[in-house]
């Protein structure tokens, strides 16, 4: 059986998006190699805004077959020519039947993709596409259409991420034939192996917390910066009746420029009850999700959450989910069985959705669990691959390749 020769484009390493390539590199159908613009993300980097130095403890490079391009010193027109320029020798060098985009805002995924299209080779797209995440003015978003009708059109199939990635499809010209289903995902075996380590540890990491029985444990987890809107949590907690209000714990997993406010604004209103946890890696962050009952994401409307793949890892974990109209993944991921979402910015319409949550009580937890983790059975690595995968097949047959 001839495999086919597949070229996937992405601007460095992201620790989400590295399940699917090694499962696309498991199939005997697939010959894959990732080429991305710069590797040095897998070593670590300064994220500007978490504010801190980030290096990922789990391995980033392998599983695959990779390669990066030379580092580029070049700015501005030079670097786009110097980017066109290496962009085309790849191509040409690898000769892959199929190339797979996951993004186009970025000079180098736009590259790529005209580059793809002039080589001949089928192109697939699987990126995070949105018409609501930002907000723009009418001549902008108009301007937008004409521009990614006009790309789209280079493209021979999409593997579209979810709803609102499909609408969007849909909304510029896109046919349904050319549409697959790979739903946004975390590395689900890698979590559900987190799962299983630190569940069992529950009572006693919330008793470390001084979190007891009765106690109502919610979860921010992200960047702390105000597009994330974190404050409104605490703000929405200031809002509750007395009784529910000393229930409550906050439990704050990331760090960025709004810890200093966040820790001040909380002190006054949970006392002990608030507890910062900054940055945990990835075989860390189980420890924060284990404590939780809900995991709350007040991202702002309009300010670019796209989806939230915090909501899958927290889905995972159990934990019932509490997310804002801003938040892209809430029509897919969030139903009122396992969570609820609120108005975008509101502190009352967020306190209304704790209380709510309370009032279910903790004792219900074991079935809100097995809810939860229903809601993102759909939502893993292998039907991503699958998809994608699916994608790749049907491009194949288009340009003669026996599969």
């Amino acid at each position: 059986m001839k495999s086919i020769r597949v070229s996937a484009f992405a601007t460095h390493p992201i620790q989400y998006q590295v399940p699917i390539w090694r499962g696309l590199a498991r199939s005997i159908r697939i010959e894959l190699e990732v080429i991305f613009e710069t590797d040095k993300s897998a070593n670590g980097y300064l994220d500007q805004q978490f504010g801190r130095t980030i290096a990922w403890d789990v391995p980033l490079l392998s599983g695959y077959a990779y390669s990066a391009l030379p580092e580029e010193r070049h700015t501005g027109l030079c670097r786009i020519i110097k980017l066109y320029d290496r962009l085309t020798n790849t191509i040409n060098q690898k000769r892959p039947e199929v190339i797979v985009i996951t993004a186009y805002s970025d000079p180098f995924s736009l590259i790529a993709l005209l580059v793809a299209k002039s080589s001949g080779a089928g192109v697939v797209m699987r990126h995070e596409a949105s018409d609501v995440a930002i907000k723009r003015t009418w001549t902008k978003n108009l301007l937008r259409t004409i521009v990614l009708r006009q790309l789209y059109q280079y493209v021979d199939e999409f593997a579209f991420i979810g709803t609102e990635a499909r609408l969007h499809l849909l909304r510029h010209g896109v046919p349904d034939r050319k549409l697959n289903r790979a739903p946004y995902c975390v590395d689900t075996s890698f979590f559900e192996g987190q799962v299983r380590r630190w569940t069992p540890l529950r009572a006693e990491l919330r008793h470390a917390l001084g979190i007891g029985s009765s106690g109502m444990a919610l979860v921010f987890s992200g960047k702390l910066i105000p597009k994330k809107d974190p404050i409104l949590v605490i703000e929405a907690i200031s809002r509750l009746p007395r009784l529910v209000k000393d229930r409550i714990h906050f439990i704050v997993i990331g760090d960025g420029e709004l810890k200093g406010e966040i820790e001040k604004i909380g002190r006054l209103v949970l006392g002990r009850r608030l507890h910062l946890l900054g940055f945990l890696n990835q075989t860390e962050i189980g420890r924060g999700y284990a404590c939780g009952d809900y995991l709350i994401l007040p991202s702002r409307e309009g300010a670019g959450e796209t989806w939230g793949l915090v909501v899958n890892e927290a889905l995972q974990f159990g934990l019932g989910v509490i997310v804002s109209e801003g938040v892209g993944c809430g029509v897919d991921l969030v139903n009122e069985h396992i969570g609820s979402r609120f108005i975008s910015g509101d502190a009352d319409s967020l306190a209304e959705a704790i209380l709510a949550a309370c009032d279910a009580g903790v004792a219900g937890r074991g079935r809100l669990s097995e809810e939860c983790r229903k809601s993102v059975a759909e939502f893993d690595s292998g039907k991503a691959v699958e998809g994608l995968a699916k994608s790749i097949y049907k491009v194949a047959r288009k340009d003669g390749v026996i599969i």
